[in-house]
Parts: structure tokens; sequence; C-alpha cells
């Protein structure tokens, strides 16, 4: 919808709703006439529209089809300036002017509608730009043909052709532009890669200039650590439009390198103590990259598989913790295994049986027992193939036992966590909205439970509980965590406990309510990255529960002392008395009574404990630390300076 500035209204309505096509007000849209062409055509979903500020009469509409050389129509509509706008004769499809596709990104695409956008020069009726995939403009209102390649017409976005880089300075699929109304040359577009400006919109050879300004436009799909090698700074990961990006410093503001491919990244992987970084772009495109100690590229080489088939756009992979040789390589509805992935020229073969019957969406590799693999498909499906690293073994459908356990069928998988240390305990991960999220199991998936917990408003998963995406499990002198992240920032738990799990948020103040895509721990120095998408990435060296116990002198009452120190930054302690074994739960909340952390939410021994508390995540104030153990409750208070 927009509206002119004398208050006249123009609404689109899509083809399959009540009342649709294209509609005028000039009542505050008390009433509407309808002025669809006769010949619009008969499906159509997304129709963006510019109305030209010099002349208000004139509108151009731009709507997604699916059909025909651009998948688009652009139609012209003029008010004839009277009556209430309805009629043939006022409308002009200009469809055959549009630039042609070119390759299959450049030229006119809009990527299923994803990218559109009509802008109309504030003192020029006939100056239109359109942005999809491209930035495209005319100077006759397309009412003449503007070519795909012609220097005057294409101004910014993909290259020509998909040889060459994109438009200098303007980066590809455009979502919005502003003309400055002071000076209508000037244009500023928003689009996948953040802001850029151009101060002349009519010159021949349009020249833009970035005013990202240090701000990234990081929207992650995934990350990756050396899940091994304590204090290794490395995190690698691939965003959305943007490529891949690898850092090897621990200041996380500087220091970024991109990988050198663009497009879209997808799934990454670092092997261990940076033997290789293995990362992945749109539609299953697979490098192998390998860096020197101090981030420089050494190699650089491109080992897709060479599989007839479709890889979904962000592809599932995973490197075998007990051998950074082995891969496995998601494709269509089955799985590729590659026992040499860090050769020269790594082969290939299918696991016919590794097959979901939807396309495979989550891939988890055991560590503790090797060679278990465990496959999740888009349809609800999930696999466990023992001995995956040879052969093509069988796989046992573990789908029936989730479903009894109150997993909804069909429901997509979007991640399946195995404990490091016990790779008979997993996790799955269901990502859709509307269902149970979580599921746990510690038979290696005989029998499931819902361990959804606090992350479901309803417990049939209906409500605005968020949508999780990703569990990563780490262990630290005994205590084993379990992190998830979602739509709504990341949430951990030291106890499942089925329906009645308590998941608390971690890092409010700092990664708050982010969409969260992935987690990675390192169990080595307690390592938790979590990647965002348009946050950033966040880390923590967790001081993971681990709780110091005197039980040779038995206390006679229970009691919480004060914290020490006190005010503290970043880490105290927290003492508590037990006179006989209870189970404990010891909570940090902030001064508003949200939970911030919990501590200990297990069974202790009678005696005198200890417990860390790290809040290097927490902004300054007061915080309370409340203990339950039994029916002795109590409470005190803290205060954090930084």
């Amino acid at each position: 919808m927009q509206i002119t500035s004398t208050g006249v209204i123009y609404a689109t309505v899509q083809y399959n709703v009540t009342n649709p096509g294209i509609w005028r007000s000039t009542d505050d849209g008390d009433s509407w006439t309808d002025i669809t062409p006769s010949t619009w055509p008969g499906a159509y979903t997304r129709t963006v529209m510019g109305i030209a500020p010099s002349n208000e009469n004139i509108v151009y509409f731009w709507t997604y089809t699916g059909a025909g050389t651009t998948k688009t129509q652009f139609w012209n509509y003029t008010y004839p300036g009277s009556g209430n706008g309805a009629g043939d004769a006022n409308w002009t499809n200009l469809t055959v002017n549009l630039p042609g596709p070119t390759g299959s990104v450049a030229g006119t695409n809009v990527q299923g509608a994803y990218d559109m956008i009509i802008k109309v020069k504030p003192d020029d009726a006939n100056f239109v730009v359109l942005g999809g995939t491209n930035l495209y403009r005319s100077t006759d209102g397309f009412s003449s043909a503007v070519s795909a390649t012609g220097s005057t017409g294409w101004m910014g976005g993909y290259a020509v052709t998909n040889t060459v880089s994109q438009y200098l300075n303007s980066h590809p699929d455009q979502h919005s532009m502003v003309f400055l109304n002071s000076d209508p040359k000037v244009l500023y577009s928003g689009h996948d890669g953040g802001i850029s400006k151009t101060s002349d919109v009519t010159a021949s050879s349009v020249a833009w200039s970035n005013l990202n300004l240090g701000y990234v436009t990081s929207q992650f799909y995934s990350i990756a650590i050396d899940k091994v090698t304590a204090n290794s700074n490395i995190i690698a990961g691939g965003m959305q439009d943007n490529g891949n990006y690898v850092t090897f410093s621990n200041d996380y503001n500087t220091g970024w390198q991109d990988w050198g491919h663009g497009g879209d990244g997808g799934y990454a992987a670092v092997a261990d103590g940076n033997a290789a970084i293995y990362l992945e772009a749109q539609n299953g495109w697979l490098w192998r990259q390998t860096y020197n100690s101090s981030g420089v590229l050494q190699t650089d080489k491109f080992i897709q598989p060479s599989y007839l088939g479709s890889f979904a756009f962000v592809n599932p992979f995973v490197l075998d913790p007990n051998s950074n040789s082995i891969m496995y390589f998601a494709q269509g509805d089955s799985v590729l295994r590659s026992t040499n992935v860090d050769a020269s020229t790594p082969t290939w073969s299918v696991m016919g049986n590794a097959t979901t019957g939807g396309s495979v969406s989550a891939l988890g590799i055991s560590k503790s027992t090797p060679n278990r693999l465990f496959v999740g498909g888009s349809n609800g499906t999930v696999l466990r193939i023992d001995g995956s690293a040879k052969n093509d073994p069988a796989a046992t459908d573990l789908t029936a036992a989730l479903i009894t356990a109150g997993a909804t069928s069909g429901a997509y998988v979007n991640c399946i966590a195995v404990d490091p240390t016990n790779a008979d305990r997993i996790m799955v991960v269901y990502s859709n909205y509307k269902v149970k999220s979580l599921f746990a199991s510690t038979d290696g998936g005989t029998s499931w439970d819902n361990v959804s917990g606090t992350l479901e408003q309803n417990a049939d998963g209906s409500g605005n509980g968020p949508s999780c995406r990703w569990v990563d499990i780490i262990n630290d002198g005994g205590t084993t965590t379990f992190y998830v992240a979602t739509s709504t920032g990341l949430y951990s738990t030291s106890t499942l406990n089925g329906t009645s799990t308590t998941w608390t948020q971690e890092g409010p103040n700092v990664i708050g309510n982010s969409v969260c895509p992935m987690v990675m721990t390192r169990s080595s120095d307690g390592l938790v990255a979590v990647a965002t998408h348009g946050s950033g990435v966040f880390s923590a060296n967790q001081t993971l529960t681990g709780i110091e116990s005197e039980t040779s002198s038995i206390p006679t009452d229970y009691a919480l002392n004060q914290n020490y120190p006190n005010p503290f930054n970043p880490s105290t302690k927290i003492k508590f008395n037990l006179p006989s074994s209870s189970n404990v739960k010891l909570t940090i909340y902030d001064i508003t009574g949200r939970t911030v952390k919990e501590l200990v939410n297990q069974d202790l021994a009678a005696g005198v404990h200890t417990v860390g508390f790290n809040a290097s995540d927490l902004a300054s104030g007061t915080y309370i630390y409340r203990i339950q153990a039994g029916s002795f409750v109590q409470s005190k208070k803290m205060i954090l300076l930084k």
C-alpha cells in the first residue's frame, strides 16, 4: 500500500485471497475502487509500486507471476484526472521492455519475489529505478527496452554475467531505496550487504560508495570452531548473501577475513588443530582452505562432490571427530561420504541406506562410539547408522519412537546433537513453530523424552515459544551442559527433566533476543560460541558449574553465605551448607526477577559446597542469588562492578 501527498491510497491484493487486484481509495480507505486492468495476470503474488512524486497521477506496478522470461510483469498506471480511475485505457503493460535475465542471477531476477522495489526520481516521473538482484534504471518509464548488459540501464548489484565481479560498492539483492528530495540525483540503496549511495544516479557510469561504516550484515547461517584445541581463537561461519568469514583473533570486532568466493555462505567446519577449514556456499559448493598460524590463506581447493542430484541451498555436512579425513555430506534425501576429504582430490560414495524420504536436513556424528552417524530429514525422519565409515551399513529408523514420545509427524529436523562422552545421549531439534521442539534419548534413540520444558508456552508446542534451531552438548569436570540456539536467544540447562526442564537464557543483556541459528562448544576450555542472524558472533569461556565439596565436617544447619568477593568483577564464589543430602537449586536473577543463570540443579551430599559464578557476559548491577534445598529457601544480593 502507498499513499500520495493528497491522501489517495493505492493497495494491492494477491490473486488467491478475497478481493484480489489493484485498488484505489480517495476517502481514507472507507471505500475502494477496483482499478485492475482486464489483462492483469490471473495468478500473481507480491506486487510493489512506485508513485511518481512529481506527478502523483502516475504509478508504476511490478508484480511477481512466476511465468515468462522475467517471471514478473511491469505496468504503468496513469490516473486521467477525473472519475474513479478504473478502465483499461489508464494502463500500459511495459513488461516487454524489462532487461532479460542473464545467467542464474544477473539481469531481471527477483528470486521468487524476495527482492522487489520501485522508486521514481522526485523531479522526473519518467526516471524509474527497479531493484531485484540488480538495479536497473530507465529514463522513459520503461517505454523502451532496457538491455541487461547496457551501461546506461544496469547500475548496481550482480555483474552483467556470472563470471565477473559485482558492481563496485553496490551489493546484490535490493530491498529499499530512497531519493534525496533536496538533491534528486542522490540515491540510497538498501540491500543484503548494507547501504550504498550514489551522488549522481544520472551519470553514464554510476559510482557508488559504501556507507556501512564498520557495520557488517552478519546474518549467519552457521558457525564452526576447532572442537578440540584449547584456547584456539579460530571461528568460521557462513552468512546469508555475504559468503563466509574466518577469524583467528579473540577480538571479534576486528580480524575477520572474507573467504573470497562470495555467494551465500552455508555450513562450515574447522579440522582439529587448524589442519583445514571447510567452507560452503549455496547449493553445496564446497571448498577446503588452509591457513598458517597467522591466518594467512595458503591453499584454496574446490572439492564439491560431482554427483547428480540436488543439494540444499544451505547444505548440511559434518566432519568425523575421530578422523577428520571422513566427511558426511547431504545430497537430496541421502548422504555422500568421503574417507579422504583432506586429500588433494577427495573421492565420494553414496550411502544408499541413509535415505530419509525427504531432504537430509541434519547430520550428527558420535565421538565416544566411533562411526555412529545420525541422519535427520525435512520430513521428520531420524536414522541411526552404526559402522558408517565403511561400505553401506543398514540404518535403524528412530522416527516411530520419537512420535511415540510426542514428536510431531513430519516436523523439520534441524539438528541432531550427540554427547561427545556418551554416544547414547542424543538430542533432536525440530525447528518448526507450534511443534514440540526438543527431544532427548539416553539409550541411542530407542526411547525419547520431550525436554522442551520452559521453551514452550504450551505443553503441546503451541503458543509463543521460540523456534529452536541448534543444540550442542559440553562436558566439564563431570558436569554436562546443554546449550540451545533459538529465535529469541541462547538458552542452557545442566539438568534435563522432561517437560519440566528449565532452560535459562544466556547473556540476556549481551546476546539478548537475537535470532541464534547455531551454537558450538568445546569441552577442553569451556568455550561456547554462538552465531546470530544479524547481531554478529558472541563467545564466552564458561565457568561451567564446578562444585567444590567438603563432606568431612557436616554442618548442623542449612546456610547460604554471602558471595566472595563482593562487589566482584567478573567472577565470584558462593558457599552454602547442607546438614543432609538434598536436591539443590541455586539460581541467579537480575533485579527485575528475571532468571540469569541456573548454577546448580542436582542432588548433593551433606557438607559445605562452593560454586563459582562467572558474570563476564552480564552488565554491571545488583543481582540476586537464591538457594532452594529441600524446604530451605534463602536469597542474598551481590553486586557486579565493571
